[in-house]
């Protein structure tokens, strides 16, 4: 994920998040089941590229120790949603890396600040409004999280999260559920943090899922690794 900010004045920012995103499927295939492969055998279907960009206006309030945040903007068709396979024919509308459609995003954050350690909160959401032009309707997307950073030095600090996922049924063909779709998740995400420089930081996270509850049947992950970096292109 890259993620930009521009601050246009003291309050007001504008931000884009611009992911880049890679999806392989593979699955087994019994003889004669699929007329391009119909020895069967490992059937892989994969899609790579920028995804979805989101863009943002974002302002922001500060009194004394508290700061609170509301943005708002619009997720950008801009990834490929027309990703084949490599026989030609195009691969499920969850496995594109775009979905078609602009939807509108809203967020809200917050932190309190103390000595050498910070609460905060935020949540985001994507809000479908239409299908696709190949009438596949994503679901309503939320994520949440709460924690606190710890300044362990100037140099390093800990970090630990809870963090919240929920997200409602896909629908296909103009209206009908599309199964093994949707469900709520929650991590804890304990971390790390190095300040490199004054304008470098790796935020190294490892999320641990406490809950998992999922509509139907989905491959769930047992556990994940996240790194960030992040470059300050200016301290003004």
């Amino acid at each position: 994920m890259f993620y930009l900010n521009y601050g246009v004045s003291n309050n007001f920012s504008l931000e884009a998040l611009i992911p880049w995103q890679t999806v392989t499927n593979e699955k087994i295939l019994f003889t004669g089941q699929s007329s391009h492969q119909p020895e069967g055998g490992k059937y892989v279907r994969h899609s790579q590229g920028f995804g979805d960009a989101l863009v943002m206006g974002r302002y922001q309030l500060d009194h004394k120790k508290v700061h609170m945040a509301l943005a708002a903007g619009i997720k950008l068709a801009s990834g490929n949603a027309n990703a084949t396979d490599l026989y030609g024919t195009r691969i499920p509308d969850n496995l594109q890396i775009g979905s078609g459609t602009v939807d509108p995003v809203l967020a809200l954050f917050g932190a309190y600040t103390g000595m050498n350690w910070i609460v905060h909160g935020n949540i985001f959401s994507r809000i479908p409004l239409r299908e696709n032009i190949y009438g596949y309707k994503y679901g309503l997307e939320t994520h949440a999280n709460m924690g606190v950073n710890y300044d362990l030095s100037d140099l390093i600090f800990l970090r630990s999260h809870v963090n919240v996922i929920n997200t409602s049924r896909d629908r296909y063909q103009y209206g009908e559920l599309d199964f093994s779709r949707g469900g709520l998740w929650v991590y804890f995400v304990p971390g790390l943090g190095i300040r490199v420089s004054e304008t470098i930081t790796i935020d190294l996270q490892y999320p641990l899922p406490i809950y998992q509850f999922v509509n139907e049947s989905q491959l769930v992950p047992s556990d994940l690794l996240t790194m960030n970096f992040s470059y300050t292109l200016s301290k003004e």
